[in-house]
């Protein structure tokens, strides 16, 4: 499956950088060469991420300023919401912080466990504020809704897999003063 792919691909990268990409996604002109210098700019952060849309004839402006961010904060949006995301096709990330301690899972929601990991053990994301990419360009993919049993599905093993791996992880969240017991409440609530 999709998760293997990556993996497999992920292992083989010998540059500094890695871009997960998915068919139908369009990157903007000079988007890659951005996302370079925020990293090269800010060596202490794992990727660099900008923002995505949906539509050509919908991006918004946008400020252009690049901010370094804490990946707690991203932690916490994954595993109990909050502000910060990112999806690999708005992202670059550094090759070492990738291979260094990510592992593929097999779960229909991989990217969920693998952003938690990356979040994990990396100090800083740095966020651009800039559109980077336009989001599934191939309109059939968009134009199927998602039934009950796949919207159950998915926010069922989201759950399910941030419990997984708070439980994994724990003596690292805790040395990293995550509050996971909060967490872990608020997950099951």
């Amino acid at each position: 499956g999709v998760p293997f792919v990556f993996k497999k691909w992920i292992n083989s990268v010998t540059s500094e950088f890695i871009m997960l990409y998915g068919d139908g996604d369009i990157m903007l002109p000079g988007s890659l060469l951005k996302l370079v210098e925020c990293l090269d700019n800010n060596p202490q952060a794992a990727l660099a991420h900008g923002l995505e849309v949906h539509s050509m004839d919908t991006i918004p402006n946008a400020s252009g300023k690049v901010t370094l961010i804490n990946s707690k904060e991203y932690l916490k949006t994954n595993l109990i919401g909050g502000a910060y995301a990112w999806s690999q096709m708005s992202c670059l990330i550094r090759t070492e912080a990738l291979k260094l301690k990510t592992e593929v899972v097999k779960d229909w929601y991989w990217d969920h466990y693998f952003h938690c990991q990356i979040h994990l053990f990396s100090d800083q994301i740095c966020l651009l504020d800039e559109y980077i990419v336009i989001r599934g360009s191939n309109e059939s993919a968009h134009q199927t809704p998602l039934d009950n049993n796949k919207i159950f599905r998915h926010h069922s093993e989201k759950k399910l897999q941030s419990l997984d791996f708070i439980n994994r992880y724990e003596r690292i969240l805790l040395f990293k003063k995550i509050p996971i017991n909060y967490y872990r409440l608020r997950i099951i609530i």
